[in-house]
């Protein structure tokens, strides 16, 4: 649905764990070429599609260590430092609309 106002388009985008920006295991707004990828060159079944953008995807997928932004911010782990700068850049977007 699409709204006039740009605040309203915000909180709409917000909430949905799919098209935001990346969350603990959601993997925030994504190509949909990306579904049919790994549905028809991977062999995925649409639940193992599901299973994946919603349970190991976000910072968990792009960090490899945790979904939990704190842990990623206290570790010193170099994999923990690229879900960090991609969620702030993301939220800056958000915020931006």
């Amino acid at each position: 649905m699409i709204r006039e106002d740009s605040e309203k388009q915000c909180e709409v985008v917000q909430e949905n764990g799919v098209t935001s920006h990346p969350m603990g295991t959601r993997p925030g707004q994504i190509d949909p070429g990306v579904v049919l990828y790994l549905i028809t060159e991977k062999g995925m079944s649409a639940s193992d599609v599901q299973a994946l953008f919603y349970h190991e995807c976000g910072l968990k997928g792009l960090s490899g260590i945790s979904n939990d932004m704190r842990q990623l911010q206290s570790s010193s782990d170099p994999r923990a430092a690229l879900p960090s700068t991609i969620s702030s850049t993301a939220s800056g977007c958000m915020l931006g609309c």
